[in-house]
């Protein structure tokens, strides 16, 4: 929930801040690689429904050897990578709908002698290419993009094209340049009951990534079982990494509601967090996923409740939930129209 106002004043200078950053999987899955690069050009099938599902031009995935790093990724000799996927997409009307931010400035760091082409899609999944620059050695190439073309939805991407040497991709980031405002942080509420080994691998990736625990005041785990999140192997460890940030809250079984309403309610009363983030105890954490989440709520027009999609369990790369809603007649869950 987006409670922060800017800070604006006359003759105030307008701040540089990132709002997405190129990210590749730290394990370089084989499964979810698909969510974050494509190898060939992303484009929508020809005479199909544009709820269809969209088809690579290329015949291999990106391998997991290119991955160099958590922003950084290889373009074989003559290869093509493309962003447009789930981790790496900027979803442009988003940002246009809901947000104060107008335009937004794409900066691509590369080593090599390749191409970058930006693209942009509409609410009917059409692709359009919206420019391309060379790259000749190394250097950092910048677009700056409007956001007021996005009114009735779609996306942008870049993909990458090497040269006949290999391109290495250094970094890349989506900015914008926004009034002064007070940045919220946030807490995260984990409901566990007696699945300890999965919560301790949830709290173990949040330990490891220091730019989303910069933005993260409190983490309670809310244990309702009998087997414990504190006797399990390895907690003591992420314990101690995560300090004055972890924090357990022990109860009777009132199921996922009652957890995430008692992490609601301690955020509420016991920090100073702006936002609370709900999961549960057997999530794979895409931890820039919170750096995202964050600064999109806090340069949100409005307060809002930001939702998050389910992947498929045993087709990591698979959206199994896009959205939700509650039948107010059975009081009952499913999903929301036209997200199948």
């Amino acid at each position: 929930m987006s409670t922060t106002k800017p800070a604006e004043a006359a003759g105030e200078s307008l701040v540089h801040e990132v709002l997405q950053r190129l990210v590749l999987p730290s394990d370089a899955d084989y499964d979810t690689l698909p969510l974050y690069a494509e190898k060939g050009e992303i484009r929508p099938r020809p005479e199909t429904d544009p709820m269809d599902d969209v088809e690579v031009d290329g015949r291999d995935q990106v391998h997991p050897d290119q991955v160099t790093g958590r922003h950084s990724i290889t373009v074989p000799a003559g290869d093509r990578v493309s962003f447009a996927t789930y981790f790496n997409a900027f979803p442009a009307s988003y940002w246009h709908r809901w947000s104060r931010v107008n335009n937004v400035r794409l900066s691509v760091q590369i080593e090599g002698t390749g191409d970058v082409l930006v693209y942009r899609s509409n609410s009917r999944g059409d692709q359009q290419r919206v420019d391309k620059r060379r790259v000749e050695g190394s250097g950092t190439v910048e677009f700056d993009l409007p956001l007021g073309n996005f009114g009735d939805g779609g996306w942008y991407w870049f993909d990458v094209v090497a040269g006949m040497a290999p391109v290495n991709v250094e970094n890349a980031e989506w900015t914008a340049e926004v009034p002064p405002y007070e940045r919220g942080m946030i807490s995260v509420g984990i409901t566990t009951f007696n699945r300890p080994e999965y919560c301790v691998d949830v709290l173990r990736t949040l330990a490891s990534d220091e730019q989303a625990l910069s933005r993260i005041e409190t983490i309670f785990v809310v244990d309702q079982g009998t087997k414990l999140v504190e006797d399990e192997p390895g907690f003591e460890e992420i314990a101690q990494k995560l300090g004055q940030h972890l924090f357990i809250v022990r109860q009777p079984n009132l199921g996922g509601s009652g957890g995430f309403s008692r992490s609601m309610y301690e955020a509420t009363y016991g920090t100073a967090s702006e936002y609370v983030l709900l999961l549960d105890d057997d999530v794979l954490v895409e931890p820039e996923g919170i750096l995202r989440a964050v600064t999109f709520a806090d340069l949100a027009r409005q307060r809002i409740i930001v939702g998050g999609h389910m992947l498929n369990m045993h087709v990591r790369s698979m959206i199994h939930a896009w959205g939700e809603r509650v039948n107010k007649y059975r009081f009952f869950w499913g999903p929301a129209p036209h997200t199948r």
